[in-house]
């Protein structure tokens, strides 16, 4: 692991790793092995996600091993040759697994930290002066609303040389019929857009431009009929909405949070929202206009959903749905906005 990543990164990294472990009707107690200099984070970062470590009696329902930065051999991992829990370890490098474990998944480590956190190291860190453009940006930053707002967002940033293994029982692997796999990935297909929701940086952005760019291919192919162009952004709109109120639990328990940063349906449900409160003269005014309220539509979204201003009380809210209403609110500001920006345009 790199020196520069901070006790309260490494917890973050550790409950993320954790939370995908969470099966229905399993409990939270896991076998953790880590570096010396790391184990106390480690174990923070599980009591954080609601995890206890086990004792040597206890059974477990998940194992995690957490050597970053060395290479890791099956024999120094006995613990876990008597568990039948998912397996997570992670290290630069992994030796060839015993019988009767199969290798599930296997994937870049990814550091979890606030953005407050990710924007100190490239502004405020010792390599950047003490004076400068970099500190000033870092103190204006740190003046700033967006600090307090949003600057306790998480984000992820690949480590790099290190890798993250999630073995399973070869039973456990068998258990999973070919077309249950195709459901899960078909379902990870959408949640995340088509793997948009799992790029590391501001995967919301992206799933927002791709809703834009869905709005836009609609746009296009309206050739000049609003109420056709209106009804067909309704129609996604809904569609994704009801996506949304399908997966969401899934999603919950798969990736193991309330709100996963990797669920980036919803942010295309709120872009299209948006796009229906675009003027019905859209196609009367010149193409730089129409493209410029569409751009604000997707601009004003980003920021009322990023914010949160106004949106937080839906946000709040518990019940069936709670991944998409805020999203479907943004849009609807963000929606108000491009008709005032059309009023001043006429």
């Amino acid at each position: 692991m790199e020196p520069r990543l901070s006790e309260e990164t490494i917890a973050r990294t550790a409950a993320s790793l954790v939370r995908r472990l969470e099966r229905p009707g399993a409990g939270r107690v896991a076998r953790v092995r880590a570096l010396p200099e790391l184990e106390g984070a480690v174990l923070q970062g599980l009591a954080g996600a609601g995890w206890r470590p086990a004792e040597p009696d206890d059974a477990a329902d998940a194992a995690l091993a957490f050597f970053p930065g060395q290479a890791a051999e099956w024999v120094d991992y006995g613990y876990v040759r008597d568990i039948a829990a998912p397996v997570v370890i992670v290290a630069a490098a992994m030796g060839e697994a015993p019988p009767g474990w199969t290798l599930r998944q296997r994937r870049r480590l990814t550091a979890v930290e606030t953005l407050n956190a990710w924007l100190a190291r490239r502004f405020a860190g010792p390599r950047s002066p003490g004076r400068g453009w970099k500190s000033a940006v870092w103190r204006c930053w740190t003046a700033s609303f967006l600090a307090r707002s949003i600057g306790e967002k998480p984000v992820k940033r690949v480590i790099p040389g290190n890798w993250v293994w999630r073995w399973v029982r070869d039973d456990q692997s068998a258990n999973e019929s070919p077309s249950r796999k195709w459901s899960r990935q078909a379902l990870l297909a959408a949640t995340t857009v088509c793997g948009l929701g799992f790029i590391a940086y501001f995967p919301g952005t992206w799933g927002a431009l791709a809703g834009w760019l869905a709005a836009l291919a609609l746009h296009q192919a309206a050739n000049g009929s609003f109420p056709l162009f209106w009804s067909a952004c309704g129609a996604a709109a809904g569609a994704t909405t009801l996506m949304c109120l399908a997966t969401e639990r899934w999603a919950g328990r798969y990736f193991g949070a309330k709100d996963p940063r990797e669920f980036v349906l919803d942010e295309v449900a709120g872009v299209l929202t948006a796009c229906l409160f675009l003027p019905a003269d859209l196609y009367e005014r010149t193409p730089a206009t129409q493209i410029f309220l569409l751009i604000t539509v997707f601009l004003a979204f980003r920021f009322f959903d990023i914010l949160k201003l106004g949106v937080h009380w839906l946000e709040r809210r518990a019940g069936r749905g709670a991944i998409v209403w805020d999203d479907l609110l943004a849009g609807v500001y963000a929606g108000l906005v491009a008709q005032a920006a059309a009023f001043l345009l006429r």
